[in-house]
């Protein structure tokens, strides 16, 4: 049947000078979100170390969820929205500090090469 939204998600306008991406993995009856990005051509790298991947509770149907930066630890509101292929991330309320996330970014899921 068609795959679930476990997996990753990547910008639609990823180019060399900056790169979105969404992980979602599904915890319990709900799914965790994570996002990694990188700007300035690489000189600012806001993800999570894999050991300590900052997860958060996350929907798909447009509803807000705290979101957690990866180094400054500061929190922000955003909205995921699942549409037909792709999901639409908006920052609804941006975090203090440094966050190199786009306010408003369409992803589509990465192909699993198995």
């Amino acid at each position: 049947g068609p795959s679930g939204p476990e997996g990753v998600w990547d910008w639609d306008k990823d180019n060399s000078s900056s790169v979105f991406s969404i992980r979602l993995v599904s915890h319990r009856n709900g799914l965790l979100g994570s996002y990694c990005a990188v700007a300035l051509s690489g000189r600012r790298i806001d993800c999570s170390p894999p050991d300590d991947t900052k997860e958060y509770p996350v929907w798909l149907d447009g509803r807000e969820f705290e979101f957690w930066t990866n180094y400054g630890n500061q929190s922000g509101i955003a909205t995921l929205t699942q549409v037909a292929a792709k999901l639409h991330w908006v920052i609804v309320k941006q975090p203090d500090g440094e966050c190199f996330a786009p306010a408003d970014a369409w992803l589509s899921k990465q192909q699993s090469h198995d």
